[in-house]
């Protein structure tokens, strides 16, 4: 099945919730907008430690070759351990007392962080078996419960809590439907109820692959839910509100460009084992033609929609120039980092990250005490600029050694 296909499908689906942003901003005021700004972000860092690395990792290993029947199984088990812990955490946090304003959604983040979990796991298996037919009826149920749903509801209801109660709603429902109907979830296989044990994966390994993604999901979290927290301090919600309209345009460009990464991994992968660099390249470049274009084009249609057509909503112009810009260049770093992931560095990726995210906090913290809120998202300009710069130079760095141990390695077989 062609990749342009599932590019296709996914650009269709994801194009109709770029639409509702919009539709939000007028049915919710700033305040109840910025509510539901900082209680999202923090469902977004929930579901990116949730789901340890597990989406990425098993398309690795699909590169790799490796098509042992035991290594779903050992997947969903990890996951199920490991959801089971940080739903005791979330809870005790919820127990003593640190919460958001409206204090009882704070449980609902790992249960909306684990049901998209199981949605997420269930869209990059259909993707792996090249079956259009059922990945275009995946993404389609997904649109209509999880995005078009909470919309009907806050229509009727217009309020930061409806959204939250309706979002974690259709998530639940959303993964129970994903289980039943297109079965990617597989808690037991045939050998492994022989006893037979794959020796190609193990908990260590899940473990070492998707432990840098918590590191790295902790940085992502300081490049936004950070200045949402910032803001909302120094400021008040109403331009939390405003922060969490660009930060959800932006968020189109980073979905966008996730959904490119995900899909053209499999090609970029197999370029890299079979050194086909030029080739990597050049899909590299084009994949990164097609972001800045892409961030381009929503930048002006954000800044017209929330400028001339929904008002109310202040500093909208000047914090989207600098947070779109910025989200291309963290796309581009996704892009080239396929090297550290296949060659499995990804400490070496989080590493870059935490640094990125700690001169983002430091380059915040002075913009807005000395310059003002309205000019913040400069900070996450500067430190996606020297994210990208310093992705690039790492991967080289990585590949070039990957490359000169094959020649070292095949040297001696060719006298």
């Amino acid at each position: 099945m062609h990749t342009s296909y599932f590019v296709i499908v996914d650009l269709v689906i994801k194009s109709f919730t770029f639409l509702l942003i919009p539709i939000y901003a007028f049915l919710l005021n700033p305040i109840e907008m910025g509510i539901y700004a900082e209680w999202f972000s923090f469902y977004t860092l929930v579901f990116a430690i949730s789901i340890f690395g597990v989406n990425s990792f098993i398309v690795v290993l699909k590169s790799k070759g490796i098509k042992d029947v035991n290594v779903e199984p050992v997947f969903i088990r990890f996951l199920a351990k490991w959801w089971l812990l940080l739903f005791g955490v979330v809870s005790l946090i919820n127990a003593l007392g640190f919460t958001f304003v409206l204090d009882y959604t704070l449980i609902l983040l790992p249960i909306a962080a684990f049901s998209f979990s199981i949605i997420d796991y269930s869209t990059v298996k259909l993707r792996l078996e090249k079956s259009i037919k059922l990945y275009a009826g995946a993404q389609i149920l997904t649109l209509l419960l999880v995005h078009l749903f909470p919309v009907v509801l806050t229509f009727f209801v217009p309020s930061a809590e409806t959204r939250i109660f309706a979002f974690t709603f259709s998530l639940i429902c959303t993964s129970l439907l994903f289980i039943i109907i297109f079965k990617q979830i597989k808690f037991t296989s045939r050998s492994y109820s022989k006893g037979i044990k794959s020796p190609q994966i193990s908990n260590n390994r899940i473990f070492r692959y998707g432990f840098p993604f918590i590191i790295l999901a902790i940085g992502q979290w300081f490049k936004a839910g950070f200045d949402l927290q910032l803001i909302k301090l120094n400021v008040g919600y109403e331009i939390v509100g405003s922060l969490g309209i660009v930060l959800q345009v932006s968020a189109v460009v980073l979905i966008a460009s996730a959904i490119f990464n995900r899909i053209y991994s499999i090609n970029l992968y197999n370029m890299i084992a079979k050194n086909e660099i030029k080739n990597w390249f050049f899909l590299i470049f084009k994949l990164s033609v097609i972001t800045v274009l892409g961030s381009l084009a929503a930048l002006f249609f954000g800044v017209f929609v929330f400028t001339k057509l929904i008002t109310g909503y202040e500093y909208i112009e000047a914090l989207m120039y600098p947070v779109m810009l910025s989200a291309a260049m963290y796309s581009i770093a996704n892009y080239v980092s396929s090297v550290l992931f296949y060659y499995e560095k990804t400490a070496l990726f989080t590493i870059l990250n935490i640094f990125s995210a700690l001169l983002h906090v430091f380059t915040s913290l002075y913009i807005i005490s000395l310059i003002g809120p309205q000019y913040i998202g400069y900070s996450a300009l500067v430190s996606n600029l020297v994210f990208m710069v310093s992705v690039i130079l790492i991967a080289w760095l990585v590949q070039t050694n990957q490359s000169n141990q094959k020649c070292e390695n095949q040297s001696p077989a060719s006298h």
